[in-house]
């Protein structure tokens, strides 16, 4: 098996590491979303950085971000509710936000892996 590209790998772990606290701290993690969506929209509408970002620190401001917008539930039957803004906008923040919401911790390593993939 080949080895890892170096950055490749750090992406990974970042996402790692914040799927697994999010699923060792289930118990302590509300339901429901602590944080409203006004608010986690505020936090993740942010200006596009002339220069390029770290991957592994995109993981870590994401994580920020939505922190109170993960549901604590790790069911395998729930699959998430159908979240439908007002002006039906379907911006690509929006989808994100919908995903990971709705797919939870898994949600970390799947979409950095395929993002990742999909530049090679």
């Amino acid at each position: 098996m080949a080895k890892l590209d170096p950055e490749f790998r750090t992406t990974l772990e970042a996402a790692f590491k914040h799927a697994v606290s999010h699923l060792e701290n289930l118990e302590q993690t509300s339901v429901a979303a602590t944080a409203d969506l006004g608010t986690l929209r505020a936090r993740i509408n942010k200006p596009l950085a002339r220069a390029g970002i770290a991957p592994d620190q995109v993981i870590h401001d994401l994580a920020a971000d939505v922190a109170g917008g993960l549901l604590g539930s790790a069911g395998g039957r729930f699959f998430g509710w159908d979240v439908r803004c007002a002006d039906d906008s379907n911006s690509f923040q929006q989808r994100v936000s919908r995903f990971i919401r709705a797919r939870g911790a898994l949600a970390w390593i799947w979409a950095i892996a395929s993002q990742t993939s999909a530049r090679r």
